[in-house]
């Protein structure tokens, strides 16, 4: 089947490469954004079936953290860019948090919100690049 192409289609053609760019730029962006949300909203919310102590309900392993200071999680973070998403938190304690100790399972508040966020991150790059790069319908 032959492909035939008219002036209109040729000059959608010219600057694709600096719409992509730019469409990458805005999901990583927003992705960022949903990435935080989610690892705060599984701290605050998500359930915490680990020990009391006293009137503390921890995580157990697997879960978000429990928040108990709020340093965790207010320290996540993104920095976004059309090159990479840069996803954390400032604390010390966050790495044993995520990676667990010798003595303490990991809760993997930035696994999770990973996991939790892949489709809705999937569906804003694929959105993203349908709006920028094909245009309006």
């Amino acid at each position: 089947m032959p492909f035939r192409a008219n002036d209109q289609s040729i000059a959608r053609l010219d600057g694709m490469g600096g719409r992509f760019r730019v469409a990458v730029g805005q999901a990583a962006e927003r992705s960022g954004q949903a990435l935080v949300a989610a690892s705060k909203k599984g701290q605050r919310n998500g359930p915490k079936s680990g020990r009391v102590y006293g009137s503390h309900k921890a995580s157990a392993p697997g879960e978000y953290s429990a928040v108990l200071s709020g340093q965790l999680l207010n320290s996540t973070a993104y920095q976004a860019s059309p090159d990479q998403i840069r996803f954390g938190v400032g604390v010390q304690h966050g790495r044993y948090q995520e990676l667990g100790t010798s003595k303490m399972a990991p809760r993997p508040n930035l696994g999770n919100a990973v996991d939790e966020t892949l489709p809705e991150i999937n569906r804003i790059f694929g959105e993203n690049m349908l709006r920028r790069i094909v245009g309006p319908s």
